[in-house]
């Protein structure tokens, strides 16, 4: 973390690769406990995109809940595994929760300039959905196999839009799958994500366009014009929220991030409250944490007491 604490930058391009060989040396010490974790590959759908990665618990029988992890990448960005010597990077994450008794899935999903919205958001409900089916290949040997009816999931960055996305949206889950797949979705942590594009904001105005279409477009699909527009039985069918973002995030990430959670809470307080009564979403600030360092110090041994305050969430 010394780089992190050290560093005011906060810009994402500026910041990315420099936090990222920061923590190389450390996962690299601890290798062999990442490794150690047992991971399979499948194929959830038609293309080279449609992957998920599942990590399993080192031992026990049993079952064990899921931990549906998405990555970010600015909608054109991103891999399960990364390419040369940053592919440490998301086995960390798995290892890390997967130490902790969670089955852990990461998959990926479609990039602009690919395809538009929605579909890395169906993708990911498909990626899901393939795991909830419950299929006999998926468990291993030795190891928990994946509890489909106790699942949660945790998305940073684009992720978390996506996932936002996923809960808010009304068509994505069509009236008749929401019931049967949120029951399945016990908690659900956003971290950092961009909420809406009406300000300043962090992303590539390019990739927006490619991604969402004309302004008008993007207006009408964004998570903050989603949640105000959702129906009450929408919003009362929502599980329980926990929002992140790093102490060092951008401005145009936090001031999006704190709008979409004050609206959040004002539509669930209407409504009477979400799927468990609740009416607030609690705000966690990752100390001393950039956009990028949170999720690759998993399992370096620094700046991991964030991870703890998820696990705490999840376990209440």
């Amino acid at each position: 973390m010394d780089y992190v604490n050290k560093t005011s930058e906060v810009s994402i391009p500026l910041i990315h690769e420099s936090t990222i060989e920061a923590f190389l040396p450390l996962l690299e010490k601890n290798r062999k406990q990442i490794e150690e974790i047992p991971r399979k590959t499948f194929q959830y759908g038609p293309t080279e995109r449609h992957q998920l990665d599942v990590y399993y618990p080192i031992s026990g029988g049993g079952k064990a809940p899921i931990l549906f992890f998405v990555y970010g990448g600015g909608f054109s960005m991103g891999s399960r595994v990364m390419p040369g010597p940053q592919s440490i990077g998301y086995p960390c994450l798995g290892a890390f929760f997967a130490h902790r008794g969670f089955v852990t899935v990461i998959a990926d999903y479609r990039l602009v300039p690919h395809i538009k919205y929605p579909a890395p958001v169906e993708d990911l409900r498909d990626a899901f959905q393939w795991i909830f089916d419950d299929k006999p290949e998926v468990r291993l040997a030795g190891h928990p196999a994946p509890d489909v009816e106790n699942a949660f999931i945790m998305a940073h960055s684009a992720g978390a839009t996506h996932i936002a996305t996923l809960l808010l949206s009304p068509t994505v889950l069509s009236p008749s799958v929401r019931p049967g797949f949120l029951s399945r979705i016990k908690k659900v942590v956003l971290n950092a994500g961009a909420y809406h594009f009406r300000s300043e904001h962090a992303a590539d105005p390019s990739v927006l366009e490619a991604y969402y279409g004309k302004p008008t477009e993007l207006r009408d699909s964004e998570p903050l014009t989603l949640v105000e527009k959702a129906s009450a039985d929408l919003i009362k069918s929502l599980p329980d929220i926990l929002m992140l973002r790093g102490e060092k995030e951008p401005q145009g990430l936090i001031v999006p991030n704190d709008e979409f959670r004050s609206e959040l809470e004002k539509r669930l307080k209407e409504a009477g409250g979400g799927r468990n009564g609740q009416t607030q979403v609690r705000m966690v600030v990752n100390k001393g944490h950039n956009h990028i360092s949170c999720h690759w110090a998993l399992s370096s041994g620094e700046g991991e007491e964030w991870a703890e305050e998820v696990l705490t969430f999840f376990r209440s």
